[in-house]
Protein backbone atom coordinates (compact mmCIF):
# COMPACT_ATOMS: atom_id res chain seq x y z
CA UNK A 1 0.00 0.00 0.00
CA UNK A 2 2.92 1.74 1.03
CA UNK A 3 4.26 1.96 -2.38
CA UNK A 4 1.03 2.24 -4.26
CA UNK A 5 0.26 5.13 -2.59
CA UNK A 6 4.61 6.68 -3.02
CA UNK A 7 3.46 6.26 -6.81
CA UNK A 8 -0.05 7.86 -7.45
CA UNK A 9 1.97 10.81 -5.59
CA UNK A 10 4.90 10.65 -8.22
CA UNK A 11 1.72 10.90 -10.67
CA UNK A 12 0.02 14.04 -9.19
CA UNK A 13 3.33 15.68 -8.99
CA UNK A 14 4.55 14.79 -12.27
CA UNK A 15 0.95 15.80 -13.63
CA UNK A 16 1.16 19.36 -11.70
CA UNK A 17 4.40 20.12 -13.08
CA UNK A 18 3.27 19.46 -17.07
CA UNK A 19 -0.01 21.55 -16.09
CA UNK A 20 1.70 24.47 -15.05
CA UNK A 21 3.57 24.20 -18.27
CA UNK A 22 0.31 24.65 -20.35
CA UNK A 23 -0.80 28.40 -21.79
CA UNK A 24 -4.62 27.94 -21.19
CA UNK A 25 -7.36 30.49 -23.24
CA UNK A 26 -10.59 31.41 -22.45
CA UNK A 27 -11.28 30.56 -26.56
CA UNK A 28 -10.30 28.97 -29.48
CA UNK A 29 -10.66 29.40 -33.27
CA UNK A 30 -8.96 27.82 -36.19
CA UNK A 31 -9.73 30.40 -39.07
CA UNK A 32 -8.86 33.43 -36.99
CA UNK A 33 -8.60 34.88 -33.89
CA UNK A 34 -11.37 34.83 -31.22
CA UNK A 35 -13.95 37.44 -31.69
CA UNK A 36 -14.77 37.94 -28.16
CA UNK A 37 -12.26 39.14 -25.15
CA UNK A 38 -11.19 36.64 -22.00
CA UNK A 39 -13.43 38.95 -19.98
CA UNK A 40 -16.89 40.06 -22.71
CA UNK A 41 -20.16 39.83 -20.81
CA UNK A 42 -22.00 38.22 -22.99
CA UNK A 43 -22.33 37.21 -27.08
CA UNK A 44 -24.04 39.64 -29.05
CA UNK A 45 -26.73 38.29 -30.64
CA UNK A 46 -28.81 37.77 -27.31
CA UNK A 47 -29.65 40.30 -24.87
CA UNK A 48 -28.91 39.79 -21.07
CA UNK A 49 -31.64 41.65 -20.16
CA UNK A 50 -34.66 39.31 -21.72
CA UNK A 51 -37.05 38.49 -19.26
CA UNK A 52 -37.53 35.23 -17.86
CA UNK A 53 -41.52 32.93 -17.82
CA UNK A 54 -43.41 31.63 -19.78
CA UNK A 55 -43.56 28.45 -21.84
CA UNK A 56 -42.83 27.31 -25.31
CA UNK A 57 -44.78 24.52 -26.81
CA UNK A 58 -42.89 23.04 -29.82
CA UNK A 59 -43.60 19.82 -32.14
CA UNK A 60 -40.94 16.77 -32.70
CA UNK A 61 -41.32 13.91 -35.32
CA UNK A 62 -41.99 10.48 -34.36
CA UNK A 63 -41.57 8.92 -30.83
CA UNK A 64 -39.59 8.89 -28.03
CA UNK A 65 -38.29 6.19 -25.07
CA UNK A 66 -34.74 7.10 -23.92
CA UNK A 67 -33.09 9.54 -21.57
CA UNK A 68 -29.74 7.96 -22.14
CA UNK A 69 -27.95 9.62 -24.40
CA UNK A 70 -24.86 7.17 -24.83
CA UNK A 71 -27.31 3.59 -25.06
CA UNK A 72 -26.39 1.31 -28.31
CA UNK A 73 -28.62 2.18 -30.86
CA UNK A 74 -32.17 0.38 -30.30
CA UNK A 75 -33.81 3.32 -28.25
CA UNK A 76 -34.98 7.26 -29.60
CA UNK A 77 -33.42 10.00 -27.76
CA UNK A 78 -36.32 12.59 -26.44
CA UNK A 79 -35.95 16.34 -27.36
CA UNK A 80 -33.50 18.39 -25.27
CA UNK A 81 -30.80 15.34 -25.18
CA UNK A 82 -29.23 15.58 -27.94
CA UNK A 83 -25.52 14.54 -28.32
CA UNK A 84 -25.13 15.60 -31.93
CA UNK A 85 -26.21 19.13 -31.28
CA UNK A 86 -24.91 20.65 -27.78
CA UNK A 87 -27.25 23.87 -28.07
CA UNK A 88 -29.95 21.42 -27.64
CA UNK A 89 -28.65 18.93 -24.81
CA UNK A 90 -30.57 20.91 -22.08
CA UNK A 91 -29.86 18.66 -18.91
CA UNK A 92 -26.12 18.23 -19.50
CA UNK A 93 -23.37 21.08 -19.83
CA UNK A 94 -20.38 20.39 -22.10
CA UNK A 95 -16.69 21.53 -21.72
CA UNK A 96 -17.11 23.99 -24.45
CA UNK A 97 -20.18 26.08 -26.28
CA UNK A 98 -19.80 27.10 -29.83
CA UNK A 99 -20.51 30.45 -31.22
CA UNK A 100 -23.37 31.30 -33.44
CA UNK A 101 -21.66 34.22 -34.91
CA UNK A 102 -18.05 32.81 -35.69
CA UNK A 103 -17.69 29.75 -37.89
CA UNK A 104 -14.58 28.07 -36.39
CA UNK A 105 -14.95 29.75 -32.50
CA UNK A 106 -15.19 27.60 -29.35
CA UNK A 107 -15.64 29.38 -25.55
CA UNK A 108 -15.10 27.88 -22.40
CA UNK A 109 -18.37 26.71 -20.87
CA UNK A 110 -17.77 23.77 -18.18
CA UNK A 111 -14.13 24.72 -19.00
CA UNK A 112 -12.68 28.00 -17.70
CA UNK A 113 -9.78 27.63 -20.24
CA UNK A 114 -8.49 25.94 -23.38
CA UNK A 115 -5.01 24.39 -24.74
CA UNK A 116 -4.29 23.06 -27.85
CA UNK A 117 -0.54 22.22 -28.58
CA UNK A 118 1.28 23.95 -31.73
CA UNK A 119 1.88 20.54 -33.33
CA UNK A 120 -1.52 19.36 -32.60
CA UNK A 121 -0.76 16.11 -30.25
CA UNK A 122 -2.83 17.07 -27.24
CA UNK A 123 -5.92 18.75 -26.62
CA UNK A 124 -6.18 20.39 -22.70
CA UNK A 125 -8.81 21.55 -20.91
CA UNK A 126 -9.05 23.23 -17.22
CA UNK A 127 -12.04 22.79 -15.41
CA UNK A 128 -14.32 25.52 -13.56
CA UNK A 129 -14.53 24.65 -9.54
CA UNK A 130 -17.69 26.38 -9.24
CA UNK A 131 -19.88 24.21 -11.31
CA UNK A 132 -22.58 21.94 -9.70
CA UNK A 133 -24.63 19.11 -10.40
CA UNK A 134 -28.35 19.79 -9.97
CA UNK A 135 -28.46 17.69 -6.60
CA UNK A 136 -25.69 20.41 -5.59
CA UNK A 137 -22.87 17.96 -5.66
CA UNK A 138 -19.65 19.91 -7.12
CA UNK A 139 -18.76 18.58 -10.51
CA UNK A 140 -15.31 17.93 -10.00
CA UNK A 141 -12.37 16.43 -12.81
CA UNK A 142 -13.44 12.56 -12.13
CA UNK A 143 -16.82 13.41 -13.60
CA UNK A 144 -15.05 14.65 -16.46
CA UNK A 145 -12.16 11.36 -17.01
CA UNK A 146 -15.80 8.90 -15.92
CA UNK A 147 -17.80 10.66 -19.06
CA UNK A 148 -14.69 10.15 -21.81
CA UNK A 149 -13.73 6.84 -20.50
CA UNK A 150 -17.80 5.92 -21.00
CA UNK A 151 -17.45 7.47 -24.25
CA UNK A 152 -14.48 5.93 -25.98
CA UNK A 153 -15.19 2.75 -24.71
CA UNK A 154 -18.80 1.77 -24.49
CA UNK A 155 -20.35 4.27 -25.64
CA UNK A 156 -22.68 4.23 -28.97
CA UNK A 157 -20.87 4.98 -32.66
CA UNK A 158 -22.44 8.61 -32.71
CA UNK A 159 -21.12 9.40 -29.64
CA UNK A 160 -17.38 7.25 -30.01
CA UNK A 161 -16.54 7.91 -33.44
CA UNK A 162 -16.05 11.56 -33.38
CA UNK A 163 -13.51 10.65 -30.55
CA UNK A 164 -11.55 7.74 -32.26
CA UNK A 165 -8.38 10.39 -32.67
CA UNK A 166 -8.09 10.51 -28.92
CA UNK A 167 -5.04 7.68 -28.56
CA UNK A 168 -5.25 8.53 -24.50
CA UNK A 169 -6.37 10.79 -22.26
CA UNK A 170 -5.09 11.86 -18.07
CA UNK A 171 -5.78 13.77 -15.57
CA UNK A 172 -2.91 16.61 -15.16
CA UNK A 173 -3.76 18.44 -12.33
CA UNK A 174 -6.75 18.39 -9.63
CA UNK A 175 -8.97 20.39 -11.98
CA UNK A 176 -7.28 20.00 -15.32
CA UNK A 177 -7.39 16.71 -18.52
CA UNK A 178 -5.42 16.31 -21.54
CA UNK A 179 -6.70 14.47 -24.42
CA UNK A 180 -3.56 12.98 -26.50
CA UNK A 181 -3.96 13.08 -30.37
CA UNK A 182 -2.69 10.25 -32.23
CA UNK A 183 -0.45 11.29 -35.27
CA UNK A 184 -2.83 10.47 -37.73
CA UNK A 185 -5.34 12.87 -36.75
CA UNK A 186 -3.21 16.02 -35.34
CA UNK A 187 -3.63 18.98 -36.90
CA UNK A 188 -7.76 18.41 -37.46
CA UNK A 189 -8.79 22.00 -36.94
CA UNK A 190 -12.05 20.44 -35.52
CA UNK A 191 -11.01 18.10 -32.77
CA UNK A 192 -11.19 21.05 -29.97
CA UNK A 193 -14.75 21.10 -30.63
CA UNK A 194 -15.85 17.50 -31.21
CA UNK A 195 -13.77 16.40 -27.94
CA UNK A 196 -15.20 19.76 -25.83
CA UNK A 197 -18.76 19.35 -26.80
CA UNK A 198 -20.18 16.19 -25.43
CA UNK A 199 -22.25 16.39 -22.42
CA UNK A 200 -20.46 15.26 -19.13
CA UNK A 201 -22.24 13.15 -17.46
CA UNK A 202 -22.45 12.86 -13.20
CA UNK A 203 -20.12 10.22 -12.11
CA UNK A 204 -22.03 9.17 -8.72
CA UNK A 205 -25.43 8.99 -10.52
CA UNK A 206 -24.12 6.98 -13.78
CA UNK A 207 -21.29 4.50 -12.19
CA UNK A 208 -23.73 2.12 -10.65
CA UNK A 209 -26.11 1.93 -13.46
CA UNK A 210 -25.70 0.35 -17.46
CA UNK A 211 -24.80 3.46 -19.37
CA UNK A 212 -25.29 1.20 -22.61
CA UNK A 213 -29.13 0.58 -22.04
CA UNK A 214 -31.77 2.67 -22.56
CA UNK A 215 -33.30 4.52 -19.59
CA UNK A 216 -36.73 6.19 -18.89
CA UNK A 217 -35.53 7.64 -15.95
CA UNK A 218 -34.77 11.20 -15.52
CA UNK A 219 -31.06 10.80 -14.81
CA UNK A 220 -28.70 14.12 -12.92
CA UNK A 221 -27.68 16.83 -14.98
CA UNK A 222 -25.69 19.86 -14.52
CA UNK A 223 -27.52 22.16 -17.11
CA UNK A 224 -30.05 25.01 -18.00
CA UNK A 225 -33.30 22.58 -17.65
CA UNK A 226 -34.57 19.57 -15.73
CA UNK A 227 -36.53 17.07 -16.21
CA UNK A 228 -40.26 18.00 -15.13
CA UNK A 229 -42.43 15.37 -16.24
CA UNK A 230 -43.16 13.53 -19.64
CA UNK A 231 -45.34 10.66 -21.81
CA UNK A 232 -43.22 7.94 -22.76
CA UNK A 233 -43.66 8.67 -26.94
CA UNK A 234 -45.82 11.29 -26.58
CA UNK A 235 -44.27 14.39 -24.98
CA UNK A 236 -41.81 16.07 -22.42
CA UNK A 237 -41.84 19.06 -20.08
CA UNK A 238 -38.45 20.91 -19.08
CA UNK A 239 -38.58 23.77 -16.74
CA UNK A 240 -36.10 26.06 -16.27
CA UNK A 241 -33.40 25.52 -13.13
CA UNK A 242 -33.45 28.61 -11.38
CA UNK A 243 -30.02 28.38 -9.38
CA UNK A 244 -27.85 27.19 -12.34
CA UNK A 245 -24.67 27.38 -11.66
CA UNK A 246 -24.26 28.70 -15.04
CA UNK A 247 -26.71 31.18 -15.51
CA UNK A 248 -24.09 34.28 -15.29
CA UNK A 249 -21.07 32.49 -17.59
CA UNK A 250 -20.53 34.70 -20.58
CA UNK A 251 -21.79 31.64 -22.33
CA UNK A 252 -25.24 31.80 -21.14
CA UNK A 253 -26.20 35.36 -20.34
CA UNK A 254 -29.01 35.73 -22.19
CA UNK A 255 -29.99 32.63 -23.53
CA UNK A 256 -32.37 30.07 -22.35
CA UNK A 257 -35.42 32.11 -20.92
CA UNK A 258 -38.09 30.30 -21.45
CA UNK A 259 -39.21 28.45 -17.42
CA UNK A 260 -40.88 25.78 -19.36
CA UNK A 261 -40.29 24.43 -22.54
CA UNK A 262 -42.44 21.45 -23.82
CA UNK A 263 -42.59 19.07 -26.74
CA UNK A 264 -45.19 17.15 -28.13
CA UNK A 265 -44.84 14.28 -30.71
CA UNK A 266 -46.36 13.85 -33.71
CA UNK A 267 -46.05 11.12 -36.57
CA UNK A 268 -47.16 13.46 -39.75
CA UNK A 269 -45.65 17.03 -40.70
CA UNK A 270 -49.28 17.46 -41.60
CA UNK A 271 -50.74 16.89 -38.18
CA UNK A 272 -48.74 19.31 -36.58
CA UNK A 273 -49.49 21.91 -38.90
CA UNK A 274 -53.16 21.11 -37.46
CA UNK A 275 -51.95 21.49 -34.44
CA UNK A 276 -50.60 24.96 -34.65
CA UNK A 277 -54.22 25.90 -35.67
CA UNK A 278 -55.58 24.30 -33.00
CA UNK A 279 -53.22 25.52 -30.12
CA UNK A 280 -51.87 22.74 -28.82
CA UNK A 281 -48.16 23.96 -30.39
CA UNK A 282 -46.81 27.63 -30.35
CA UNK A 283 -44.50 27.39 -33.36
CA UNK A 284 -44.48 25.21 -36.52
CA UNK A 285 -41.77 25.54 -39.13
CA UNK A 286 -43.13 25.05 -42.61
CA UNK A 287 -41.02 23.60 -45.14
CA UNK A 288 -44.53 22.55 -47.70
CA UNK A 289 -44.51 25.28 -50.68
CA UNK A 290 -48.47 24.45 -50.51
CA UNK A 291 -49.51 24.68 -47.47
CA UNK A 292 -47.10 27.56 -46.60
CA UNK A 293 -49.81 29.19 -49.15
CA UNK A 294 -52.65 27.53 -48.62
CA UNK A 295 -52.77 25.97 -45.28
CA UNK A 296 -53.02 29.18 -43.11
CA UNK A 297 -55.98 31.12 -44.26
CA UNK A 298 -58.46 30.55 -41.57
CA UNK A 299 -60.04 33.39 -39.49
CA UNK A 300 -57.61 33.42 -36.35
CA UNK A 301 -54.58 33.59 -38.45
CA UNK A 302 -56.68 36.54 -40.75
CA UNK A 303 -57.66 37.74 -37.34
CA UNK A 304 -53.76 38.40 -36.37
CA UNK A 305 -53.68 35.59 -33.86
CA UNK A 306 -50.83 33.95 -35.54
CA UNK A 307 -47.72 35.41 -37.19
CA UNK A 308 -46.22 33.78 -40.75
CA UNK A 309 -42.39 34.85 -40.99
CA UNK A 310 -40.00 33.91 -43.79
CA UNK A 311 -37.14 33.82 -41.74
CA UNK A 312 -33.84 33.91 -43.20
CA UNK A 313 -31.09 30.86 -42.63
CA UNK A 314 -28.16 32.91 -40.28
CA UNK A 315 -25.92 29.90 -40.80
CA UNK A 316 -24.08 27.82 -43.66
CA UNK A 317 -26.49 25.72 -45.18
CA UNK A 318 -24.96 24.25 -47.85
CA UNK A 319 -27.17 21.91 -50.42
CA UNK A 320 -30.22 21.21 -49.06
CA UNK A 321 -31.75 18.68 -51.91
CA UNK A 322 -28.97 18.13 -54.43
CA UNK A 323 -28.83 15.80 -57.30
CA UNK A 324 -26.08 13.31 -56.80
CA UNK A 325 -24.85 11.47 -60.47
CA UNK A 326 -23.70 8.03 -59.84
CA UNK A 327 -20.38 8.35 -61.93
CA UNK A 328 -19.74 4.90 -62.35
CA UNK A 329 -22.00 4.16 -64.68
CA UNK A 330 -21.00 5.62 -68.03
CA UNK A 331 -24.01 7.36 -69.30
CA UNK A 332 -23.30 9.85 -66.22
CA UNK A 333 -18.90 10.24 -67.11
CA UNK A 334 -19.56 12.70 -70.01
CA UNK A 335 -20.06 16.18 -68.40
CA UNK A 336 -21.88 17.29 -70.85
CA UNK A 337 -24.58 14.46 -70.93
CA UNK A 338 -25.02 16.19 -67.29
CA UNK A 339 -24.97 19.77 -68.06
CA UNK A 340 -27.34 18.80 -70.45
CA UNK A 341 -29.91 16.86 -67.93
CA UNK A 342 -29.72 19.94 -65.70
CA UNK A 343 -30.42 22.52 -68.44
CA UNK A 344 -33.42 20.01 -69.19
CA UNK A 345 -34.75 20.61 -66.05
CA UNK A 346 -35.94 23.90 -65.52
CA UNK A 347 -35.58 24.91 -62.48
CA UNK A 348 -37.14 29.01 -62.86
CA UNK A 349 -40.50 26.85 -64.16
CA UNK A 350 -40.77 23.93 -61.18
CA UNK A 351 -40.31 26.56 -58.86
CA UNK A 352 -43.06 28.27 -60.21
CA UNK A 353 -45.38 25.73 -59.48
CA UNK A 354 -44.00 25.74 -56.08
CA UNK A 355 -45.12 29.24 -55.31
CA UNK A 356 -41.37 30.48 -55.58
CA UNK A 357 -40.39 28.76 -52.52
CA UNK A 358 -36.77 27.66 -53.75
CA UNK A 359 -33.54 29.14 -54.53
CA UNK A 360 -30.53 27.42 -56.18
CA UNK A 361 -27.72 26.94 -53.96
CA UNK A 362 -24.06 27.94 -55.47
CA UNK A 363 -21.37 26.03 -53.00
CA UNK A 364 -21.11 23.50 -50.45
CA UNK A 365 -21.03 26.15 -47.81
CA UNK A 366 -23.88 28.41 -49.02
CA UNK A 367 -24.87 30.99 -47.08
CA UNK A 368 -21.14 30.60 -45.08
CA UNK A 369 -18.28 32.72 -45.81
CA UNK A 370 -16.11 30.04 -47.11
CA UNK A 371 -18.34 29.58 -50.15
CA UNK A 372 -16.79 29.57 -53.13
CA UNK A 373 -18.04 33.18 -55.36
CA UNK A 374 -17.56 33.68 -59.16
CA UNK A 375 -15.40 31.52 -61.40
CA UNK A 376 -12.69 29.53 -60.03
CA UNK A 377 -8.97 31.16 -59.97
CA UNK A 378 -5.68 29.37 -60.90
CA UNK A 379 -4.89 27.78 -57.90
CA UNK A 380 -8.28 26.28 -57.83
CA UNK A 381 -8.10 24.92 -61.16
CA UNK A 382 -5.13 23.14 -60.27
CA UNK A 383 -7.41 20.53 -58.06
Amino acid sequence: MRRLTLLYAVCLIAGSALASEIEYRHGYAFLSTPKYPADFEHFDYVNPDAPKGGRMRIPAMGSWDNFNPLSVPGGQMVAGLSVEAPHWNLLHDALVSQAADEPSTIYGRLAEGIAVANDGSWIAFKLRKNARWHDGKPITIDDVYFSYTIFTTVASPTVATPLEPIESFELIGPWEIRFNIRESDRGDPLLPLRIGSKPILAKHYWESRDVTKTTVEPPVGSGPYRIKDFRIGRSIRWERVDNYWGKDLSVMRGRFNFDELKWDYFRDDQVQTEALKGDVIDVHEENLPRLWETAYQFPPSEAGAFRKQWLPVEKPWGLWWPIFWNLDQPRFQDVRVREALWLVSDFPYLNWVNYDFYHTAESFFHGSELASRGLPDERELQY
